[in-house]
């Protein structure tokens, strides 16, 4: 623990905060300098779901690509040499001649079923909690498993992903954004996974999984949009466009109660018929007649008003509400185009999946060919 809090620059409760020593580590906002402004500003420390969304650990990965891999040493003797090191140390737990016929992952670790390469016999089932393969992909290709594909696992971060983003719009529930950053993360490090498996497949899975890192891109972009205009609107009725609308509707029913005309009444109330019809229906034919229901209302004679004083108050909250109204439809039309958008996102990746799906079991079956002519 000391050593964590040490390392990562945490506070007496553990916790990385913003302050002098972060500051010293991340870089300030505002670096120490000279005369009386020279004291240094702590910057601020991103929240999570920024980190999450900002696609970082698919760069973790870097170092694993050709040409930007570390410095590897050769054991003296060869690479076998490790393999011998392994043997002198456990030689006794190692079963020689044994022909692996199917690997499986089980609820609680994996198991693994082999027979003598040699003699043959009765096939052995071993159970672990963990299994370290080192089989060749040409080779394993040829034993039954019951592991999930890469491109398996592609599709299912994407549905993931998916669902987060249909819980959050049903739901209106914050902590589904961080669902959907953690899906995204985990979409991005399988698609560099999917990528560095596939670099000897052909120049049609580096285009597919090409077009399907675009589609990622766009889609995470969409949703960050779609989260933005969901904060703009409000998460509920009395935040964001919502709230304010809310707060304009109460005073200027509540002037007009005051005023005691049945026909303002009326009116109101078929403006506030078009603001419910809108929001059920989200059509801005609503909007149209919500406006022409306000011209109509400042169309009322000054004998209406009880003086020139409460003709300006009503005028001037009418226009606050219709304002309010106003940017509520817009905005609330903007999110459609943006579900929709998302959608057509989401809608381009599934045949892409499919070809790599197919293309995947292609390469596989010559794999297979090629070791098992006869």
């Amino acid at each position: 623990v000391s050593a964590l809090k040490s390392w990562g620059v945490l506070d007496g409760d553990l916790e990385y905060v913003t302050g002098e020593a972060s500051s010293s580590h991340r870089g300030w906002k505002l670096p120490e300098g000279g005369g009386t402004t020279g004291k240094p500003v702590p910057s601020e420390i991103n929240p999570l779901s920024v980190i999450l969304q900002s696609g970082l650990w698919s760069k973790i990965s870097g170092g694993h690509h050709l040409h930007m891999q570390t410095t590897m040493f050769q054991p003296k003797g060869g690479m076998d040499m490790i393999a011998r090191g392994f043997e002198g140390e456990v030689g006794d737990l190692i079963t020689y001649g044994a022909k692996v016929t199917r690997i499986e992952n089980t609820e609680t670790g994996v198991r693994a079923t082999w027979i003598p390469s040699e003699s043959g016999g009765a096939e052995t089932v071993d159970e672990a909690d963990d299994c370290i393969c080192t089989i060749p992909f040409s080779v394993l290709g040829q034993i039954k498993t019951n592991f999930s594909s890469r491109m398996d696992e592609l599709e299912m971060s994407f549905l993931k992903a998916r669902r987060a983003e249909r819980d959050f719009l049903l739901r209106q529930d914050v902590g589904n954004i961080d669902r959907h950053a953690e899906a995204m993360t985990l979409l991005n490090e399988r698609s560099a996974h999917a990528r560095i498996l596939a670099r000897d497949t052909g120049g049609e899975v580096t285009g597919l999984l090409d077009g399907v890192d675009r589609l990622i891109k766009a889609y995470a972009s969409g949703f960050a949009s779609l989260v933005e205009s969901h904060r703009l609107l409000g998460f509920n009725e009395d935040d964001g466009l919502q709230g304010a609308l809310k707060a304009a509707v109460h005073e200027v029913e509540m002037v007009l109660k005051e005023a005691s005309t049945p026909e303002m009444q009326v009116k109101m109330l078929m403006m506030r018929c078009h603001e419910k019809d809108f929001i059920m229906r989200v059509d801005p034919k609503y909007r149209d007649r919500l406006n022409a229901r306000v011209e109509e209302f400042r169309a009322f004679p000054t004998d209406y008003y009880v003086d020139e004083s409460q003709r300006f108050r009503i005028d001037n909250l009418l226009e606050r509400y219709q304002k309010s109204f106003n940017a509520f439809v817009e905005e609330t039309l903007r999110e459609q185009r943006l579900q929709q958008d998302l959608s057509a996102a989401y809608s381009e990746v599934e045949p892409l999946v499919s070809r790599l799906h197919e293309v995947s079991r292609k390469r596989k079956n010559e794999v297979s060919y090629v070791f098992h002519p006869g």
